[in-house]
């Protein structure tokens, strides 16, 4: 009974240990698939560096700036929009009232010439 646990307990041992050698073998397989990765995950944030540098691509506090900067233009072309949509209001005013006055001295003038006798 002694030999049959002893026994076992070898075989579970060597198991084991394969087991142990294994696990092992992954490790240093993952360990250096992470390694492969790290290294293109560097040569990645490099390349995309460079190609930043190289088409000029801004950072975020400057797409940021940018932004204000083209929202205040928007903001001004909007302020002349509304300053010159002002004159032209004036001027159409001014326009009509010029309108009908001479429309008001035409009908006088009809009148007077209707009541004078004169047939137009």
């Amino acid at each position: 009974m002694l030999q049959a646990s002893l026994d076992r307990e070898r075989t579970t041992r060597k198991k084991a240990e394969k087991r142990v050698v294994d696990l092992d073998a992954k490790v240093k397989v993952l360990h250096g698939q992470c390694a492969v990765l790290e290294q293109m995950h560097a040569a990645v944030h490099m390349s995309l560096e460079s190609m930043e540098q190289a088409i000029g691509l801004m950072t975020m506090p400057q797409v940021d700036a940018q932004h204000r900067k083209d929202m205040q233009l928007v903001v001004e072309q909007l302020d002349e929009a509304k300053s010159m949509l002002g004159r032209v209001q004036v001027d159409m005013s001014d326009r009509i009232a010029r309108r009908d006055t001479r429309i008001s001295r035409l009908k006088v003038a009809v009148l007077d010439l209707q009541q004078g006798g004169v047939l137009i």
